[in-house]
């Protein structure tokens, strides 16, 4: 069994071996949440990954806050996730993969100031 963090309903998996914890889904209790660049849980420090898939079919988190620490959204960031409306990326010259908003057929907010 993998060992959990849960911040603002993100729900971070973690890997004590190398200490990342990877974004892999939310808890269904929140409708806005600002995704951790870090965090410490135990006395251990972690570096947050995102991975693709992490809001598959989620309908309840509705605004998303990507930190400037992250340059790249992954393919399938948020694919199939039909609540989101709103996502804000703070960094700057962001790469964005394929696919990454696929099927997020409720987003309307979104500046592309800051994508690469």
């Amino acid at each position: 069994m993998s060992e959990t963090y849960i911040d603002q309903g993100l729900v971070y998996t973690l890997n004590t071996t190398n200490n990342i914890a990877t974004l892999t889904g939310t808890d269904d209790t929140t409708d806005s949440a600002t995704i951790l660049s870090s965090f410490t849980k135990d006395g251990v420090d972690y570096t947050v990954e995102l991975t693709g898939g992490a809001f598959n079919g989620n309908t309840i988190l509705e605004e998303l806050i990507v930190p400037s620490n992250f340059t790249e959204l992954p393919s399938n960031f948020c694919s199939s996730f039909p609540g989101l409306k709103s996502i804000t990326l703070e960094g700057n010259d962001i790469v964005i993969r394929s696919q990454a908003f696929k099927n997020c057929g409720g987003l309307n907010n979104f500046n592309f100031h800051n994508v690469k």
